[in-house]
């Protein structure tokens, strides 16, 4: 009997040893299948935060084109629209009389912003305008002419009524200064073409002396000390 429980004894330490043995390699393999899932998930959050960021990003594209166009329709739809004014203000067959030009005007009763906004057309069609138009040129001071022509009549009928100007005629009709606020716009826009003009001017001569100093080095060489003159 002795010898029986011995034997079991011995077969149990034995098998306790073995357990003991095999525990770390098991638990080793548990730990990396751990870390491998973690990481699979891991790169699964972050493929799903690119794709979102990607959905984003052509979201706000969207909105950005979208809005990009909406103004350049609005833009078409009011050229178009001062177009229209335009040829009707100046028809093809019109021979540059200013008074023809002051009826016109006085029949339209054009406000002063759509006036300006005239002016403004005007010189962004002379900039680009070909044969076609050769008269443009000459419709903005037509204009002007015309509007001092209605500015005086404006002031000649208010003074006739006896009634102050107001601040819609201020607003609205300029107050008896249409001609003044024009020419001011004229101005403007001719300084900020001639700045623009200059500054291209610029560019380019920069463009050329730099280029011109780097062809110079190039055949100079590095140490001839003339290739760096201007």
């Amino acid at each position: 009997m002795k010898l029986v429980q011995i034997a079991c004894l011995s077969v149990g330490m034995i098998m306790c040893t073995s357990v003991r043995a095999f525990s770390p390699s098991l638990q080793s393999r548990i730990c990396n299948k751990a870390v491998e899932l973690h990481a699979t998930s891991a790169e699964t959050e972050a493929e799903r935060l690119r794709a979102k960021a990607r959905e984003l990003m052509a979201q706000v594209k969207q909105q950005e084109d979208d809005l990009h166009n909406n103004i350049m329709a609005k833009k078409r739809s009011r050229d178009a629209h001062i177009d229209q004014i335009i040829s009707e203000l100046f028809p093809t067959n019109n021979e540059g009389d200013t008074g023809d030009l002051v009826s016109r005007l006085r029949n339209k009763r054009l406000a002063a912003e759509v006036l300006v906004q005239i002016v403004e057309r005007l010189h962004q069609r002379t900039r680009v305008a070909d044969k076609k138009e050769p008269e443009l040129a000459s419709c903005t001071d037509q204009l002007i002419e015309a509007a001092a022509i209605l500015d005086q009549e404006f002031v000649n009928q208010k003074t006739r009524c006896g009634d102050k100007i107001t601040h819609a005629d201020l607003v609205h009709w300029g107050g008896g200064n249409v001609s003044g606020i024009l020419k001011d716009k004229d101005k403007d826009l001719a300084r900020e073409y001639d700045e623009q003009f200059q500054k291209r001017l610029e560019s380019f001569y920069d463009a050329a002396v730099k280029k011109h100093t780097r062809d110079e080095v190039d055949s100079r060489g590095w140490m001839d000390g003339d290739a760096w003159k201007p």
